[in-house]
């Protein structure tokens, strides 16, 4: 199998007629990490994973050997990010916490999931408990360099090729920043388009589902088949989508080398016919930046701290005090950060609507890759979209001079995800043509 068969798009043409067995969709994907995983360090180690995965096999073919139809995502291969809940795993979180505290039962995406046919590949490497605390996880398009985080394991498993999906959760920055940072596409939906069940929060109120793949057109696949398809919409035709530009205190987040990969796909853009329009919104973002940080900390010391009384010991540094801050946060300013999300909310749509923006760009990091991996990098060119739940996508758009990739990160307004697929594709193909792998 070529690894450019290895995608979205032609493992379910080719699965569904047979034309490509499962045997050698796994074949292939054990090959290349018993080739690179002890490098990478992407996935959880597991005994006995090609066995189970043979097991597997034989349980989906038995499920559909008297039924004509198979499931749309039949024999896609599927790394989950180890704070979801996946039957026959337990659940870490890149924790030393007792793994029966934490293992519960699967939510509505990994039963969805399942439904439709996917193989799971197994458990990926996150950060502890989704915050910053890193896991040994490389970048695989360099080994000195950080794949971002806190879905380390996931962006590196596609990115290194051993699946075609895997799965996220963005917070801050969770998708978007590692896709950016491994060179592949990372998509999060409008918040609540996908059920946020069956998984470890980080915070109630902000955490969203997300995932990578090789390709735009996979991903679009992907979240087509994991609606129900009366909560899909139908895309026929779409005009050129107008474009925004954030204000410069926002982008000036960014590093010179992000900064001069935006300008020159701003340009590509431009002699293609797009409009771009700049607005102001987002220029105080220090304090959009202050009040995510209020909330994320507030919720996350709320949800660790029945734990963290009796096993403080267990945490580390970087997780512990977080809920050092966030204990110490009092309710008054807590919820004065959440009408402050409303507020931002609101602005932004307002903006949107009365320039006729579709979809505002920007870097899709603040740079490349950081060398280590002692930390996971600058989530800050995401957080703004994370915060008012926008749907989001990293786009690959060239590599610095080093060969590390940079992204270009595309946000649509709310509900807008089928639309910002669409537009995504035409955009992807003019700024790297990894689209068309």
């Amino acid at each position: 199998m070529k690894r450019e068969e290895f995608n979205i798009p032609y493992i379910i043409e080719n699965s569904n007629n047979d034309i490509l067995k499962l045997e050698e969709i796994i074949e292939h994907s054990l090959a290349v990490i018993n080739k690179k995983e002890d490098k990478i360090a992407a996935l959880l180690p597991e005994e006995n994973k090609k066995i189970r995965l043979e097991q597997d096999i034989i349980e989906l073919k038995q499920n559909h050997q008297n039924n004509n139809f198979k499931p749309n995502l039949f024999g896609i291969l599927v790394a989950v990010k180890d704070i979801f809940h996946l039957e026959g795993f337990k659940t870490r979180a890149g924790s030393r916490l007792d793994q029966d505290l934490l293992t519960e039962n699967e939510g509505s995406l990994i039963k969805k999931l399942r439904s439709q046919g996917v193989i799971f590949l197994g458990k990926s490497v996150t950060t502890e408990f989704a915050h910053s605390a890193p896991g040994p996880t490389r970048n695989p398009n360099n080994l000195k360099h950080t794949p971002g985080g806190s879905s380390s394991g996931s962006a590196a498993a596609v990115a290194a090729g051993y699946c075609p999906l895997a799965l996220g959760t963005q917070t801050i920055g969770s998708v978007i920043r590692p896709a950016a940072y491994c060179g592949i596409v990372g998509f999060k939906p409008t918040q609540g388009r996908i059920p946020s069940d069956g998984f470890i929060k980080f915070s109630e109120t902000i955490d969203q589902i997300g995932f990578f793949t090789r390709t735009v057109s996979g991903a679009e696949m992907i979240f087509e088949n994991i609606l129900s398809p009366k909560h899909f919409k139908n895309i026929k035709e779409l005009s050129q989508p107008v474009l925004g530009e954030p204000d410069q205190a926002y982008l000036n987040q960014a590093d010179k080398i992000a900064l001069k990969n935006f300008k020159a796909n701003k340009l590509t853009l431009q002699k293609a016919g797009y409009r771009i329009e700049k607005s102001p919104i987002l220029e105080n973002i220090a304090e959009i930046n202050n009040f995510h940080r209020t909330l994320i900390a507030y919720e996350f010391a709320r949800a660790h701290k029945d734990w963290y009384r009796k096993y403080p010991e267990v945490y580390r540094r970087e997780t512990a005090e977080l809920i050092e801050e966030g204990l110490k946060i009092k309710e008054n300013d807590y919820h004065k950060a959440r009408d402050q999300r409303l507020k931002l909310k609101i602005e932004i749509k307002e903006a949107m609507n009365e320039a006729n923006i579709d979809i505002f760009i920007s870097p899709a990091a603040t740079g490349p890759a950081p060398i280590g991996i002692n930390s996971t990098g600058d989530p800050a060119m995401n957080l703004p979209w994370t915060n008012c739940c926008l749907p989001v996508i990293t786009l690959p758009a060239g590599n610095n001079n080093k060969g590390l990739p940079l992204g270009l990160q595309l946000a649509a307004n709310f509900g807008d995800d089928e639309k910002l697929l669409r537009w995504s594709k035409t955009i992807a193909s003019l700024i790297n043509g990894l689209d068309k792998l």
